[in-house]
């Protein structure tokens, strides 16, 4: 396990609870259904994802070591998981309902 200090600083632990409570928040709004969401990519270009939370089908073992600011999808046009940044997201859109996003 790698050594990381900053897990113990107060506004890290706060900012962590606040990604936990959004990742629920999200998994309770859009459930198994297939979501739409846009994010800004780590080079600036923003990006427009049709996905999917729950998907355990493909799997290939092992722990994930995704920083808690990500949320991890499943995208059925790639066929593979992917990690959307939660601190740029803007909006997404399930059931036909589209929100906005500030966290």
């Amino acid at each position: 396990m790698r050594n990381r200090p900053y897990y113990f600083n107060n506004r890290y632990i706060k900012q962590l609870d606040e990604h936990t409570h959004f990742k629920r928040n999200i998994a309770n709004t859009v459930g198994s259904r297939f979501f739409t969401v846009k994010f800004i990519k780590l080079d600036g270009v923003e990006r427009v994802m049709t996905c999917r939370l729950g998907v355990t089908k493909h799997f290939k073992g092992g722990n994930s070591f995704t920083s808690p600011e990500y949320l991890t999808v499943w995208e059925p046009a790639t066929k593979g998981y992917r990690n959307v940044n939660l601190d740029t997201m803007q909006w997404i859109k399930c059931r036909g309902v589209k929100m906005d996003v500030a966290i």
